[in-house]
């Protein structure tokens, strides 16, 4: 059978001609065969587009396309065969079959027609792959969370006809499994989802509504129950439905917001970290000379984005982009500091909140002032005006992500993780309390200590109030430090002895301090939710201010103020110049107190 060949769009007047898929009917054993037909989206064909990742490219699977062999990814495959007619032919609209993916010039026209590709059909199909072990039971639990209450239950309670499983039931590791799959990690499906007018989930034969998964995902996360089946799939979610959001609003956000929103997501291509959000806000990266080009290099993309947007905004949010500790990107060359790698997922949430907050917290450190940059003529370094106004003497430990309890061990040995996981965060908090000295302080340039403790721990971000979050934090805290350092690590061996060989004497010396098998929706576990914390450290400057920095700062680091910088930067000197660590948040600073535009200089980062 002779290789497809596939034909040249003729485009029309609208210049919005894509290809479809007319999908043969056929019975499960039989050849999938299908065709395909050319159309305008201005005459409004009616079809369901595919929104699912590609998987492994190196293993593909024939089908019969016109009557000749296409080779597609088992994964689509997989797709194609779940949902065939054995009757009916179906129209469908999946990239990997419309799109001549060899032809650049057709790849680079067909990206930017994605949003009206996604927007106009009849209804977008989730396809999270086949069935698995527990993966219908994971879908039949996610229809049956929707409309749950988080707020008036206790997630670990028996699992019998409407009731909710207890956290060692195999039904939560299957949950687990369903929001850890590949297609929640993959930058397209944002906009697949975000743009579709109705959206149904497929996993294997089981399906949902988009509508209960994001109740789902909603009750999990609400409830603390992400602490035990992971964070990343269940952030993506959330992530998708505010686009989805935005798009039923018409808010058009600005690239960067959304570059920062979907930094957990990954693409195997990285430079769909930023063709992938094209239809999310086509003008405005219209706007910036971004359209989809997959004849230009990562590096030179990225170095495009971070002029473009310095140039653009006058201002300098973009340098508070936050990095990894570890940086694994897949750019292919190092970048200067200034330049973000949008390929590095493994990061946490900006400072400014622009993941959620269209113009950011209303910092001001520079008193609303507008930024002139400047750039060397190999864009290799970049001038912008500010001057150092203290810097780092003494840091904390890097507050790291918290792993997620493995679900599926024996109860026992999820109380074991606990112990682990509880001693680390205890010496994070132990060495925050060292660092700040806020605990012995009767007062703070005038304000109470604490108060500066735990607004620092939320990174000035409090939007359920200031008197709320108060509240949550001394909640937290008089649960947290019931276990001092000195008590429990006096303990700790012997309680890890206990715990490690199933001995309840260990489980109820620590229980009701712990407090892990009572309900997780308590004031304390909103506290920790939104501290800005994870990957940073807290420092205290020569000055005396204290501030949440990168977890890359050390001691000897410098702080500068900036114009149209909204946050303080964290500087670290390279000869003559400077490496950009990242921005912070400094009590004391945030509402330009120490701001001196008569300082400024020239500052050069490399």
């Amino acid at each position: 059978m002779d290789k497809f060949q596939y034909r040249p769009i003729i485009e029309t007047d609208a210049n919005d001609a894509i290809r479809i898929i007319h999908l043969h009917p056929g019975q499960n054993t039989d050849d999938i065969r299908c065709g395909l037909a050319h159309v305008s989206l201005s005459d409004s064909p009616i079809y369901d587009a595919v929104s699912y990742v590609w998987g492994d490219t190196s293993y593909s699977v024939p089908i019969i396309c016109d009557g000749a062999r296409l080779a597609i990814t088992r994964n689509l495959y997989d797709f194609l065969r779940q949902v065939r007619d054995v009757q009916k032919t179906l129209t469908l609209w999946a990239d990997a079959i419309c799109i001549d993916q060899s032809n650049i010039t057709e790849r680079n026209s067909q990206v930017q027609r994605m949003r009206c590709i996604y927007s106009k059909a009849q209804r977008v199909l989730v396809w999270l792959g086949p069935a698995d072990d527990g993966s219908d039971e994971a879908m039949q639990v996610v229809r049956r969370l929707n409309g749950r209450d988080a707020r008036t239950e206790n997630p670990l309670l028996s699992y019998t006809g409407a009731r909710i499983a207890p956290m060692n039931h195999p039904v939560w590791g299957y949950l687990a499994d369903l929001f850890n799959r590949p297609y929640f990690q993959r930058v397209w499906v944002v906009q697949e989802v975000a743009l579709s007018q109705s959206a149904t989930v497929l996993c294997g034969s089981s399906s949902a509504s988009w509508e209960e998964l994001i109740q789902a995902g909603s009750y999990i996360y609400t409830t603390g129950l992400s602490r035990f089946l992971g964070r990343v799939g269940l952030n993506v979610v959330s992530n998708i439905e505010l686009a989805r959001q935005d798009h039923v609003r018409s808010i058009t956000r600005p690239p960067l917001n959304l570059l920062l929103r979907q930094r957990d997501c990954v693409a195997t291509d990285a430079r769909d970290q930023v063709f992938a959000l094209y239809g999310m806000s086509e003008d405005v990266f219209h706007e910036l000379g971004l359209d989809p080009d997959y004849g230009i290099k990562t590096a030179q993309l990225y170095r495009d984005i971070a002029v473009r947007i310095l140039k653009k905004s006058l201002n300098l949010d973009i340098l508070g982009a936050p990095r990894s500790l570890v940086p694994q990107g897949s750019v292919g060359e190092t970048l200067p500091s200034w330049i973000p790698d949008w390929s590095d997922t493994n990061v946490t949430h900006s400072l400014l909140r622009l993941e959620t907050q269209l113009d950011g917290l209303p910092f001001k450190v520079s008193c609303g002032s507008s930024s002139s940059p400047i750039f060397s003529s190999d864009y290799s370094r970049l001038g912008i005006e500010g001057y150092i106004v203290d810097s780092i003497s003494a840091i904390s430990l890097t507050l790291s992500n918290t792993e997620p309890v493995n679900i599926r061990a024996h109860y026992l040995n999820i109380w074991k993780q606990q112990v682990l996981s509880f001693r680390a965060q205890q010496m994070q908090f132990h060495s925050i309390d060292r660092v700040t000295q806020l605990r012995s302080k009767k007062t703070y340039y005038g304000q109470d200590p604490m108060d500066v403790y735990w607004i620092t721990l939320r990174g000035g971000h409090t939007p359920e109030g200031v008197a709320k979050a108060r509240e949550a934090f001394r909640a937290w805290d008089k649960s947290f430090h019931a276990l001092s350092p000195p008590w429990f690590n006096k303990h700790f061996l012997l309680l890890f002895f206990l715990a490690s060989f199933g001995i309840m004497a260990a489980l109820t010396l620590v229980r009701h301090k712990l407090s892990i098998d009572t309900p997780l929706v308590k004031p304390e576990f909103d506290f920790i939710n939104g501290c800005a914390i994870r990957q940073r450290r807290v420092f205290r400057t020569k000055g005396g201010f204290v501030g949440l920095g990168p977890g890359s700062v050390e001691t000897g680091d410098h702080v500068a103020l900036c114009k149209g910088g909204k946050l303080p930067l964290v500087l670290r000197k390279q000869g003559g110049d400077y490496e950009l660590l990242g921005d912070s948040f400094i009590y004391g600073m945030m509402n330009g107190q120490r701001w001196d535009d008569r300082k400024c200089h020239r500052i050069w980062l490399v």
